[in-house]
């Protein structure tokens, strides 16, 4: 590997990486993604709760170099093009516009890539910076379909620079957002991580989701904050200067189960999605007929997910099920033939498949 330095003293170690794409084994049932690929590994946005600090993601020995060290996949874009000629098509998604992007502007080659290869795409983002690329952006929402989520945990500015003090702002974000909109490709917000009792107050969040309406979100999703290993103890050092008071807050919460809470914070998210005339979902981009049965399963694991885990699972199991299988699932006569589909699960599937049927674009 070879390293240089910068752009007054940040580091970036730039190397020939051995893959750039990540194939998940199923597809992600919030981002609708089956791939990902960062041509960066690293973030010099530096947000305090970033689940990417993790032990089992770090990248250097010290965690705090997560955003000082950045590694650079110079190859990333020819790998792209290597891969891809032998991947079935799916969702990418992808979005590295932190500040090296600036320099080596490896998310443009990436974005030129997946054009060419007509992927569709969905870029998850902190950055305005995406905006220099909604020319390509468009060109492959022509050929097959591309969204961008701009990632907010609050748009109170101050908020913001304590817990997101390398990213750019949240109204950079949010006119970045407009202008993505204004270009006709699907954008929305990803209300999350939602700091508990800092920025999940119901005031905090609509302040979130009625200025994503203003500025063409189509869509909300809302999501809750993990505390793993030291992402947990960079966060508690963060309260204890900032917010001491809120300690034992935390403490109680991440020492016990904290679903119930983050169901709770979620449900009241959503009424007041519903309430500016927006979707609490991402419509899917669906490929074929199957897709389209697993979307609407896939939203009642959304559903069930808020009251009870378990009771999502065979809903979840249901929807691999359906997005795995090699043959359109109307060619097959008895559902219950599929392994672990009853009677109950059959009759859900059926009602899905008739309500599909009326619809105007069914695959």
């Amino acid at each position: 590997m070879r390293q240089t330095t910068l752009d007054g003293g940040s580091p970036y170690v730039v190397y020939d990486a051995r893959k750039i794409l990540n194939k998940y084994r199923h597809a992600d049932s919030w981002f609708w993604n089956t791939y990902s690929a960062h041509p960066y590994v690293g973030c010099e946005h530096a947000c305090e709760y970033c689940y990417a600090r993790q032990d089992k993601y770090l990248h250097t020995d010290a965690p705090e170099d997560f955003s000082r060290i950045i590694r650079v996949k110079r190859n990333a874009a020819h790998l792209m093009q290597k891969e891809l000629r032998t991947a079935r098509k799916g969702i990418i998604a992808t979005g590295d516009y932190q500040p090296a992007e600036r320099r080596f502007g490896l998310s443009r080659k990436i974005l030129e890539v997946i054009r060419d290869s007509e992927f569709p795409v969905h870029l998850i983002e902190k950055s305005d910076l995406v905006v220099r690329d909604v020319d390509i952006l468009k060109e492959i929402n022509e050929r097959t379909w591309a969204c961008v989520s701009f990632s907010f945990s609050t748009i109170d500015q101050e908020l913001s620079g304590l817990f997101e003090p390398g990213a750019p702002s949240p109204e950079n974000r949010l006119k970045a957002m407009k202008e993505i909109s204004e270009a006709g490709i699907l954008t929305g917000a990803n209300l999350m991580p939602l700091l508990p009792s800092i920025t999940d107050s119901p005031e905090l969040m609509e302040d979130v989701i009625r200025a994503a309406k203003a500025h063409g979100a189509t869509f909300v999703l809302v999501g809750g904050l993990t505390l793993e290993d030291n992402v947990r103890e960079r966060y508690f050092k963060l309260l204890r200067t900032k917010f001491p008071w809120l300690v034992s807050t935390y403490e109680t919460l991440y020492g016990s189960d904290s679903h119930k809470y983050f169901a709770d914070i979620s449900r009241k998210a959503i009424d007041i999605i519903e309430r500016h005339g927006l979707k609490d979902r991402i419509p899917r981009y669906c490929l074929n007929f199957n897709q389209r049965v697993a979307e609407k399963l896939y939203d009642q694991v959304y559903r069930f997910e808020l009251e009870s885990p378990q009771k999502a699972w065979p809903y979840r199991k249901a929807a691999w099920l359906v997005d795995d299988l090699n043959k359109d699932i109307r060619e097959i006569e008895d559902l219950r033939t599929l392994q672990g589909v009853g009677e109950k699960l059959a009759e859900i599937l059926t009602a899905i498949i008739e309500e599909l049927a009326y619809s105007v674009d069914t695959l």
